[in-house]
């Protein structure tokens, strides 16, 4: 038993490899924090990878 992302598990779920347990238990939701030192200057390629976990963690 773990309890893991469902970021992570989404697939494993979906696909019945892996069955929540206490399937009406959802734990607290916690905050995760980006930390970088500004915006300005930021390469692209960085700024690029900041939008996408925004976007991906939004969906959770």
């Amino acid at each position: 038993m773990a309890k893991l992302p469902e970021l992570i598990i989404h697939n494993d779920l979906k696909e019945g490899r892996l069955v929540k347990v206490i399937p009406n238990w959802e734990p607290k939701p916690e905050l995760i924090h980006l930390a970088y030192t500004s915006r300005r200057g930021l390469l692209p390629s960085v700024k690029a990878l900041i939008d996408f976990l925004v976007t991906e963690f939004e969906k959770y």
